[in-house]
């Protein structure tokens, strides 16, 4: 397990510097001038220019790229182009509201997910099964910001049961992680449904059920255990969805986390706020797969001799 986890380690620093390199590309060739955004459009050429030189926006981009590398080894992710605030001290303080956001989202996704999925495998082809599978759809099928404020109209100003938005308490956590949630319950769900009849169908399953185990005892010893191996497996991914629908999730509730923060940094043209929150987002991505590998690894000793 050490020599795996060295390797994806290792292999995650390419990764990083790419993600990093085509974030500094892609912020260069897009229209637009950080300086001239600051200064407003009343400002003269050689106050821009100015500014320019100061933000060092005049340099090389490699130089650019290079120096930034060296200062993020250091932890320095450099300052915003907005507030002057360090942006290492901005997602310091917008990241544990995302990571809340999505960890509840995914919790009550999974709960769900496995729970409904099991059931709807358990009585394949009832109205509860047909149900399941137009949650499914559904799921699937609806926009994550239309969502959001279906939930405000209805709950918020309709029943006014819950707030609309902030993070001063629990309840405030209820209608964003509810929008949120809905996709990868969808994926969660339709995955455990197909991986338990699929394993329903195996051979050592029916001698067991041939020799009269109980369908409790056959479901909890001999079935759910595999078939929830490829459920750990999409659960890294449905993170980094999460993750992504969060933007506008945090949007619509006012939710102070890092998808806010990007969106906004994205309208002021804050190359630093950017890049940090596109490089940490890259590291959670990878750190987030490691760490499912790892899970699935552990829960299927076949992965580790290389027999499956």
């Amino acid at each position: 397990m050490i020599p795996y986890l060295a390797k994806r380690l290792l292999l995650a620093i390419p990764v990083m510097l790419a993600v990093a390199f085509v974030t500094f590309v892609v912020l260069d060739v897009v229209p637009g001038d950080p300086a001239e955004l600051i200064l407003g459009q009343e400002a003269t050429p050689e106050a821009i220019a100015a500014l320019r030189h100061e933000l060092g926006l005049d340099r090389p981009l490699f130089v650019r790229f290079v120096d930034f590398v060296v200062h993020a080894l250091q932890g320095d992710l450099g300052r915003s182009f907005s507030t002057g605030l360090h942006v290492s001290d901005e997602l310091a303080r917008t990241w544990p509201a995302t990571f809340v956001l999505a960890v509840t989202a995914l919790a009550i996704a999974t709960a769900l997910g496995v729970s409904l999925g099991v059931t709807a495998a358990i009585f394949k082809g009832s109205w509860f099964d047909r149900a399941v599978q137009t949650i499914v759809l559904v799921g699937f099928s609806m926009p994550i910001y239309w969502l959001g404020l279906i939930l405000v109209m209805v709950f918020a100003l309709g029943l006014r049961i819950l707030p609309t938005s902030g993070f001063a308490s629990p309840a405030h956590l209820v209608l964003p992680a509810l929008a949120l949630c809905v996709w990868p319950l969808a994926a969660i769900l339709r995955m455990t449904r197909s991986s338990v009849l699929e394993v329903e169908t195996e051979d050592y399953i029916r001698v067991a059920r041939g020799r009269g185990i109980g369908s409790t005892r056959l479901y909890t010893r001999h079935i759910l255990r595999p078939a929830l191996n490829p459920v750990i497996t999409i659960l890294g991914l449905q993170f980094g969805t999460l993750l992504t629908g969060a933007v506008l999730t945090e949007m619509v509730f006012n939710w102070p986390g890092v998808g806010r923060l990007m969106i906004n940094s994205v309208f002021e043209r804050d190359y630093p706020m950017i890049q940090g929150v596109v490089l940490t987002a890259a590291l959670v991505f990878i750190m987030v797969n490691i760490v499912t590998d790892v899970l699935y690894r552990a829960a299927d000793p076949r992965i580790q001799h290389g027999t499956a």
